[in-house]
Formats: C-alpha cells, sequence, structure tokens
C-alpha cells in the first residue's frame, strides 16, 4: 500500500499549470513575495524606493516637465534609487528619451517597468514617435511604437529588453527618412538583467509540511 502524498491528506482534484507570466500575474506574485511601496498618485513619486518594487495606482506619462520640484524624469532616472521595479496600475506613455545608457558601461540604469492595468486602464506602453532612446526592462499588456503617427523619421532603440503580452507590431513605427533602415531596434543587456534580478524573481522556493 503506497503510503498519503501529504501526512494530513492535502490535495486537490484539479490544477491547471500556468506557465505564462503577465503584468497582473507578476502584481500577484510581488504582493505576495517582495517588499513594495504603494504611491497612489504622480505627485507621490518622489517617494520612490530602491531595492523595492514600487506600485504607482495612476497612469504615467514619462516627460521633462517639473512637477513637485523635480520632473518626473529626474525622479524615474535618479541613481540613488536604483534598483527599482515600478508596477504602474494604469497606463504608461513615454514621450522623452528615458533612461540613455551610460556610455561608459553602455548599460541603462538597472529600472524595470510593469504595466499592469488595474481597474481603470487596459495596461498599454505607449511611445511617443520622437523618442529615439529608452533604457530598462519593460513589460506590459499591449505595446505601441508610435502611439500618436505611424509615420516617424527617428528610429527607436530600446536597451534592455520589452515584452508584451499581447502581439505588439514593429510596423506602427514605420521609417519615413530611410525605409532600408530599421525603425525599432531591441538590444537584450544582461547586465541590466543581473543587477535587477533578485527584484524580477526569487532565487529559492522551498515549501514543508509540519507534523507533530
Amino acid at each position: 500500500m503506497a503510503p498519503p502524498i501529504s501526512h494530513r491528506e492535502w490535495n486537490t482534484t484539479s490544477y491547471t499549470k500556468s506557465s505564462t507570466m503577465t503584468p497582473e500575474s507578476f502584481l500577484d506574485y510581488a504582493l505576495a513575495r517582495k517588499p513594495i511601496n504603494v504611491m497612489n498618485s504622480t505627485a507621490e513619486l518622489t517617494n520612490l524606493q530602491k531595492d523595492t518594487i514600487n506600485i504607482l495606482n495612476a497612469n504615467l506619462t514619462i516627460q521633462n516637465y517639473t512637477q513637485e520640484g523635480q520632473s518626473i524624469l529626474d525622479i524615474l532616472e535618479d541613481a540613488a534609487r536604483t534598483p527599482y521595479v515600478l508596477i504602474i496600475r494604469g497606463d504608461l506613455t513615454v514621450d522623452h528619451n528615458f533612461n540613455v545608457p551610460n556610455p561608459v558601461t553602455n548599460s541603462p540604469l538597472p529600472i524595470a517597468m510593469v504595466v499592469e492595468g488595474g481597474e481603470n486602464a487596459t495596461g498599454d506602453l505607449n511611445i511617443h514617435h520622437a523618442v529615439e532612446t529608452m533604457g530598462g526592462v519593460f513589460i506590459a499588456d499591449t505595446l505601441d511604437f508610435s502611439y500618436d503617427t505611424s509615420n516617424s523619421p527617428y528610429p527607436l532603440k530600446i536597451k534592455g529588453n520589452v515584452v508584451s503580452y499581447a502581439a505588439a507590431n514593429p510596423l506602427e513605427r514605420n521609417r519615413i527618412d530611410d525605409a532600408t533602415k530599421p525603425s525599432v531596434f531591441v538590444v537584450f543587456d544582461p547586465i541590466l538583467y543581473l543587477n535587477i534580478m533578485d527584484l524580477l524573481s526569487i532565487r529559492t522556493y522551498d515549501w514543508s509540511e509540519l507534523t507533530q
């Protein structure tokens, strides 16, 4: 006779394994396993913390306009606050070059942004047609490489990685100055991942059953 699987006979009659990590499932994982810092408006971005998964319950537009004494761009690119992960419970719009790689290391600051959507948004990552450089790891439900117009004379280079849960179409950004050159160029950066891996994943996950 085979012994029971569990001393207390814990079991389930049905189980569906999910191997797809979506922005929503990453939020659930972060709430359960990681230190978090919740901000409820862009005015609270000054509370952005390093070595932490930060959660912003608002839409975010990355631009260089001054707010609360600093621009949003200055806050997000503050090296003293990195590494960090920012989960955006809304939509993310990038209207300015962001986290340009360091000319010495050729790597951007260790930053990851997960666009989860939440109750009042769909989790869109929208990039302006004039943005030419972005650095970091970007994960979203949907991705638009040129949300304001499909024609752009500017190539877009992303150093790090970009992941879209829904299929993304690079042809949304048409290179009108030279059709023989790429419009979108993504360069994977392993150094960035190494510097932020502890926030994006967990090294061990142990289960144990205690008996008396």
